[in-house]
């Protein structure tokens, strides 16, 4: 018996083996259904992984394995995808989500991808850190996230994709020129645009448009020399921040709206002139939150009650050109005082060195999981050889366990050749438990009929020794018996002859 079911785990171990998976689906506890997690998963054994999720999957993260491509045709069974995660794989060139008909949230962070291919439904995607050059949108997301990419103008992404803008992030890309117009589509929905850390020198507003519920416009550190009227399209924007370029001037035609709370010009050294004008209309550019304020602590020009520096420049931009070119020749001679070539070198901006900086020791974490990753996939490689070898040698013993399951079954005439052999394997051990119990049943039976029959015995072992002095008393009567009916035959016969005797002589 025991034998029988040490055959059932050991059929159901080959099974495991012979099904080659080394990945790892688990749900996710995070009190939502429908949630699920694979792990240690590559674009060749994909497909397998997927078939061992429920239909009804809404929530799939498959973030920091070897995915280097993904196909929608895959998740073609799962109707109710909505949420994906795609994070931290090695996604690389153009990356087409148009056949995911019911996502609506994908993660696509620290990839390689270069061009991105966003379906209809898809509502909110996040593909911070890779390469990306181009977006393709066959619907309007709300929310775009997009640090640190390729980008170099909004025309990066295709008009469908500014159909409902809600939030766009362009941040640490390589957009030089910025057409408000191109933005009309989403006037009326568009709260957050990020366009910091960029190489943007000049704003257009070609269509006349107005942004209308933008609470956000960040165009900080970027190369912006002056502000025109091209501005008054994010008038009604909230909080403005242009610090950290290279403002000299600004129109004196800009007014912001009363909706304006914060203009922060910090870090520009606008003509003290052109800013006293400019804050006449737009008092929200007076004062800077000391904790966004990029001057430099103790700068001169500040204005009275002003919290942000300007420069006295009668003729701005040829007074910060002739600065630019002295600075230039300085940089060509060899300073005899080491802190002033100190001054000559902070040309470069600092702040966005520092935030390139720190994406790149992200970028670099990425890349050294990305190490790790494919150490770990050379070692899967080399387990999945290994299993695959043992895997054969125990399908062999799993054949052979089959053909002797088989043969059990044709001894018990059980019609099990079309069964699964676990199936086989349950109906023999259901059978020999079956005989089993007759077997037992008839033992029982035996034995209480011998235990009756030796009862029997016993009683009349006790009889035949009760009745054994009995008939030995018995044929010893009978035995005088006998003498006694011998001796009085004899005397009949002895009378019988005397009297014939006498009756002859009478």
């Amino acid at each position: 018996m025991w034998t029988l079911r040490l055959a059932a785990i050991t059929l159901a171990v080959l099974t495991s083996y012979a099904s080659g998976a080394v990945f790892k689906v688990e749900p996710i506890n995070d009190g939502t259904r429908g949630s699920y997690k694979i792990s240690q998963v590559t674009s060749l054994n994909l497909g397998q992984a997927l078939l061992q999720l429920p239909s009804n999957v809404e929530t799939l993260d498959l973030s920091g394995n070897l995915l280097t491509n993904i196909s929608g045709s895959a998740f073609s069974g799962f109707a109710s995808l909505q949420h994906l995660n795609l994070s931290s794989n090695m996604l690389y060139g153009t990356v087409n989500l148009t056949q995911f008909y019911t996502l609506g949230t994908v993660d696509l962070n620290d990839n390689y991808i270069t061009d991105l291919h966003l379906g209809a439904s898809v509502t909110t995607v996040s593909a911070v850190r890779n390469r990306i050059k181009r977006v393709i949108c066959d619907g309007s997301p709300k929310e775009v996230l997009l640090q640190m990419n390729k980008i170099n103008s909004l025309h990066g992404l295709s008009p469908m994709c500014m159909g409902r803008l809600v939030h766009l992030d362009l941040s640490l890309n390589e957009v030089n020129t910025v057409d408000f117009g191109y933005l009309a589509p989403s006037a009326n929905t568009l709260k957050q645009l990020l366009l910091s850390y960029n190489y943007i020198y000049e704003v257009f507003n070609a269509e006349n448009v107005l942004l209308t519920l933008l609470d956000v416009l960040d165009l900080s550190h970027n190369k912006l020399p002056w502000l025109g009227p091209d501005m008054m399209a994010a008038r009604q924007t909230k909080t403005v921040d242009l610090s950290a370029n290279q403002i000299v001037l600004l129109d004196k035609d800009i007014r912001f709206d009363a909706r304006t709370t914060s203009i922060n010009l910090s870090g520009n050294k606008v003509q003290c002139a052109s800013l006293e004008t400019f804050v006449a209309s737009n008092p929200a550019a007076k004062n800077v939150n000391p904790a966004n304020n990029k001057d430099s602590k103790g700068c001169e020009g500040m204005k009275r009650a002003y919290t942000i520096c300007c420069d006295a420049l009668s003729a701005p931009f040829a007074d910060r050109l002739i600065e630019q070119k002295r600075t230039q020749n300085s940089l060509l001679t060899v300073p005899t005082d080491p802190m002033s070539k100190a001054a000559n070198c902070s040309t470069v901006d600092d702040a966005r060195q520092q935030m390139i900086s720190n994406m790149g020791s992200a970028i670099t974490s990425v890349a050294n999981e990305v190490q790790r990753l494919q150490k770990d996939k050379i070692q899967l490689t080399s387990e999945r050889l290994t299993l695959e070898q043992t895997v054969t040698l125990q399908r062999e013993q799993s054949t052979s366990v089959r053909q002797a399951l088989l043969a059990a079954a044709q001894k018990l005439n059980l019609p099990v050749s079309q069964e699964a052999s676990f199936v086989v394997l349950q109906k023999i051990i259901d059978q020999y438990e079956h005989l089993s119990k007759q077997e037992e049943l008839e033992r029982n039976k035996a034995t209480e009929d011998w235990n009756k029959y030796s009862t029997e015995i016993d009683h009349w072992k006790r009889e035949k020794a009760r009745l054994e002095p009995l008939i030995e008393k018995y044929d010893a009567d009978i035995s005088k018996a006998n003498a006694t009916l011998v001796d009085l035959t004899r005397q009949k016969a002895v009378l019988a002859e005397q009297l014939k005797n006498k009756a002859a002589s009478g």
